[in-house]
Formats: C-alpha cells, sequence, structure tokens
C-alpha cells in the first residue's frame, strides 16, 4: 500500500499491479506498439508502464504497470482490445493469463 492523498486525512489508498508475458517475433516492434497506448493507458489509470526482456529468451517480454484499481484496467482492456490486437497481433506468438497484484 502507498500512502496518496485520495481518501482523506490517515487513509491509505490500494494500488494495483499488473503483471503480463507476452511471446514477441520483433521485441522492439512490440515495445513500440504497447507504447504508443501510453497516453490512453494513463489517461484510464495505468502509470509506470515498463517492459522486460527474458535475459535467456529475448523474445519473451514482461509487461508491467500501476493500475489506480482493478477495475480500470479492466476497463481499458476491454474498450481496447481490438485496437490493441490490431498493433501487436502480427508480432504476438503468445501471451500468458494477465494477472492484478494488490499489496497486503
Amino acid at each position: 500500500m502507498i500512502d496518496a492523498p485520495s481518501f482523506g486525512p490517515g487513509r491509505w489508498c490500494g494500488v494495483i499491479y499488473n503483471t503480463e508475458v507476452f511471446e514477441f517475433s520483433d521485441p522492439q516492434r512490440a515495445k513500440d506498439a504497447w507504447l504508443a497506448f501510453r497516453e490512453s493507458l494513463e489517461a484510464a489509470g495505468g502509470s509506470d508502464i515498463r517492459l522486460f526482456r527474458n535475459v535467456d529468451n529475448p523474445n519473451q517480454v514482461l509487461a508491467t504497470m500501476w493500475w489506480d484499481k482493478a477495475e480500470s484496467c479492466r476497463r481499458w482492456a476491454r474498450e481496447h482490445e481490438e485496437e490493441a490486437m490490431k498493433a501487436l497481433g502480427d508480432v504476438t506468438k503468445s501471451m500468458e493469463p494477465e494477472f492484478l497484484w494488490e499489496e497486503f
């Protein structure tokens, strides 16, 4: 949990950590496409968007970001799924389920 001035004095505001693992045929092209969504992701409540390559398998990429709440993440996915698949679909070889993590 982080201390955030959003719900009143002395209250804590939880945030959601979002992770997803992909396998891309062209990781750099996928990164460029993914980061093109930065503005809409941040407008929807996402922040600190990061992409990491697997040292032993450079085509495997871990995407992470923070969300203000789980529903914001899910809403963005519903509203932008078609657009994201259009941008990433031809370089996406596989993807694992998305996980939303909450600190406790």
